[in-house]
């Protein structure tokens, strides 16, 4: 009785695996709002450096900017999910106390 619950069990994981290999196929991975998000995220991350290294004196106020942006987006976005308090991990905070030094403490 054993055997036949595993040999059913196997069976089952192979027909699940070939419905989600054929799924993976007949779907495309790669949409348009994908492909979009990744092109702007590339000029983005360009026009990021050459303010870096063309306009250093408007790094950060760029930096502050984009970094409003962000929180604020992310801050509509998780609060929608009811997960806001994400926002109060390290690295959130790090940050924002990164523009807090340099804005109000620049030397």
């Amino acid at each position: 009785k054993a055997r036949y619950r595993i040999k059913q069990a196997a069976a089952m994981a192979d027909a699940r695996a070939a419905k989600m290999k054929e799924h993976w196929y007949k779907q495309s991975s790669i949409i348009a709002r994908d492909k979009a998000a990744f092109t702007f995220g590339v000029m983005l991350l360009l026009f990021t450096q050459y303010v870096a290294s063309c306009q250093m004196a408007w790094l950060c106020t760029w930096y502050a900017g984009f970094l409003a942006t962000l929180y604020a987006v992310r801050y509509w976005i998780y609060h929608q999910e009811k997960q806001h308090y994400f926002l109060l991990e390290f690295c959130y905070i790090l940050n924002f106390l990164l523009i807090f030094h340099v804005f109000l403490y620049p030397n």
